[in-house]
Order: structure tokens, then C-alpha cells, then sequence
């Protein structure tokens, strides 16, 4: 990514991301499941994990910590999303992954347990199915049913 986006990225504050953990994985483990998650393309730029704060992330480029105000409520508005998404699964299947695409960065939201879900953070270009294989294959590893 040429220096100039970054610079844009880091200064528009554009990155969020959000993973709510079991209880059972503990932290050092989720600070370990976000670095390899965000080695598993040049495109991932960030992956956290919150559970009402941050209790794991891993960021390849300068992004600001989310504050604590902002973490709680970003938790909330993540299990919603994803509860009004899961409520259709009866009629349409199990919800594999969501897109959500901004200006500067692109987050897609894996469930991954009844109340967890991995989001992770890349910016452009990428290859949308590359990524959703190799992280649904590494949280598969970490979150078996």
C-alpha cells in the first residue's frame, strides 16, 4: 500500500475491529489467533478481539486504539448486527461471513460460536474468497463446534 493511503487510513481513524471471544481461549491465546490471522495475507492490516474492551489484537500499521466508551459500544452494535443476520439462518442457512466496505478499509465479520464473531480488517485489492477460505479455515482451527 503506498505510503500516502496509510497516512490517509491512520489520520481518518477508519479502522474498527471487533472479535467476541468464549470464555474458555484466554488472552495471550487471542493476542496469538490475531497475529496469524493478520499473517494470512499481505492485505490484512488489523484483527482484534473484544469482549466490552480489547482483550487481543494485532495491527500490521499504525491505527489508533479504540477508546473505551467506543469499544463497548462497537461490542453492542456487532452482536446486533450479527443477531438480526443469525435470526434468518433457519430459513436461508448459517450466515458465513459479512461484508462491511468503508472509504479506507473493508471489515469482514466471521460467526464464530453462538456469541462470538471474528472481524478482521483489510484494505484494497485483495481476493474476497482467498481471505474468507484461509481465515474460516484458521478460526475453524481455534472455534470448533
Amino acid at each position: 500500500m503506498p505510503d500516502a493511503k496509510r497516512s490517509v487510513f491512520a489520520k481518518k481513524r477508519a479502522l474498527t475491529f471487533l472479535i467476541h471471544q468464549p470464555v474458555a481461549v484466554s488472552v495471550v491465546k487471542y493476542d496469538q489467533l490475531c497475529a496469524e490471522l493478520a499473517g494470512l495475507d499481505n492485505s490484512i492490516v488489523a484483527t482484534f478481539v473484544l469482549s466490552n474492551k480489547v482483550t487481543g489484537m494485532h495491527v500490521k500499521m499504525n491505527v489508533p486504539k479504540i477508546k473505551e466508551e467506543d469499544t463497548r459500544l462497537l461490542a453492542e452494535q456487532t452482536a446486533t448486527v450479527m443477531g438480526i443476520t443469525r435470526t434468518n439462518e433457519r430459513l436461508f442457512g448459517k450466515v458465513g461471513f459479512l461484508l462491511v466496505h468503508h472509504e479506507f478499509v473493508d471489515g469482514i465479520f466471521f460467526p464464530a460460536g453462538n456469541d462470538t464473531t471474528v472481524l478482521v480488517g483489510l484494505v484494497q485489492p485483495y481476493d474476497q474468497a482467498d481471505v474468507v477460505e484461509k481465515v474460516r479455515k484458521k478460526i475453524g482451527s481455534v472455534f470448533a463446534p
